[in-house]
């Protein structure tokens, strides 16, 4: 009969719609019960977020890695040489750069052109950074440290 058609057309639509609604509950549990990156951030990631924040360095162009430049590109009004995805201009040209560059493979002299070709102000310096590679931007004398919260270092590009 029509009736007992629709029925069961009924019964399998809110059958597929209380999974649906299921499983976005279950994930949504999920997430807050494991607080991992993107959606959540450390405190001490935090506190390096608001110093990049503040007025002073609004538009401010900020080296990064990838990775933590998608983050960033979140909070803060900054240029970020990569992140973004398809948005990052010539990244095939520029993540082998900025690779180089955490993985201490840059001379002095490299590292300052290289900072001048973009016009970076500040190095961010976290977790994502440091699986790049050995990188320390406290012996490099156009560098100061800004902040140094042992997870999170930022250092600001002293062009005198």
């Amino acid at each position: 009969t029509m009736g007992g058609k629709w029925k069961n057309i009924s019964v399998i639509t809110l059958t597929l719609g209380s999974l649906t609604s299921l499983m976005i509950l279950i994930g949504a549990i999920q997430s807050v019960v494991t607080p991992m990156p993107p959606r959540f951030i450390s405190n001490k990631e935090l506190e390096a977020i608001r110093i990049i924040q503040s007025p002073e360095f609004n538009d401010a162009h900020v080296l990064a890695s990838f990775d933590e430049s998608n983050r960033l590109a979140a909070w803060v009004p900054v240029f970020l040489l990569t992140g973004l995805g398809p948005e990052s201009t010539n990244l095939s040209v520029i993540s082998p750069k900025i690779d180089r560059f955490f993985q201490n493979r840059m001379s002095d002299n490299e590292e300052i052109e290289f900072l001048d070709e973009f016009g970076i102000d500040l190095v961010f310096y976290g977790p994502e950074e440091r699986k790049l590679g050995t990188w320390d931007g406290s012996s490099r004398a156009n560098l100061i440290r800004i902040l140094n919260n042992a997870d999170f270092e930022i250092y600001s590009v002293n062009r005198e």
